[in-house]
């Protein structure tokens, strides 16, 4: 062969050695995604908290591109704004996120209906919806759609029961005759909370105690508190 030909090969090696190396210093430095791109629930998702804003809500860091995206934690209910242990649930939520790396989990529903991303949230071994719940700072709440670390979460608050700590130190269940429940959001009611009349039948569950709905990892109602 030609002294042409190897030189004529030699330069498209070269080439090819080039264009590897461009590539891999593209996706080297390539720049992260801000959450809202990050759409892909079987990948591992990690996300920068700034701060919590409840038990169950936090402000992520967006590199600047929105100023109110939060996440909120699934399977659970933390107490709500002016509801007893309201700002010990937010106090602990910090302690437990603020300004560190969360890996997020995903259930099968993965966002809310105004696009808020439903998660399961891990700094580094910690899970931190079961540590919530596990100190009596958040009620398990299970919906038909996010059923992920049932047994994790449920075991936690019978240990949280059992010990009464937090949300059950002065926890005392009301003596109706029945409770009324929604599987579609998880909660549970007093027959007469007006919440009732807008559960379809085929959504309605009955109980004969509070102590059973808490098993099946349903939450009480925020308005009639059973």
């Amino acid at each position: 062969m030609s002294l042409d030909y190897f030189a004529e090969r030699r330069w498209l090696y070269s080439a090819i050695i080039a264009a590897l190396a461009v590539t891999a210093l593209a996706f080297a430095f390539w720049p992260t995604q801000p959450i809202a791109n990050k759409r892909d629930p079987h990948r591992a998702l990690y996300v920068e908290a700034e701060y919590a804003i409840s038990g169950v809500k936090v402000q992520i860091d967006t590199d600047g591109e929105k100023d109110d995206d939060y996440i909120i934690y699934t399977g659970m209910r933390a107490p709500l704004r002016n509801h007893p242990l309201f700002e010990t649930s937010l106090k602990r939520n910090n302690e437990l996120v603020k300004g560190k790396r969360l890996r997020l989990r995903f259930g099968k529903k993965k966002y809310d209906a105004k696009g808020r991303m439903l998660v399961y949230v891990f700094v580094d071994s910690t899970f931190v919806n079961e540590t919530l719940i596990k100190e009596g700072l958040a009620y398990v709440r299970l919906t038909d759609e996010n059923h992920r670390f049932k047994k994790r979460l449920l075991a936690a608050q019978e240990e949280a029961r059992l010990y009464r700590r937090g949300l059950w130190k002065s926890h005392k269940s009301s003596r109706e005759s029945q409770y009324i429940a929604d599987r579609k959001y998880g909660n549970f009611h007093r027959p007469q909370c007006e919440e009732c009349d807008k559960i379809k039948p085929e959504r309605k569950v009955v109980f004969k105690s509070t102590g059973k709905a808490f098993k099946e990892g349903l939450a009480p109602c925020a308005k009639c508190n059973p």
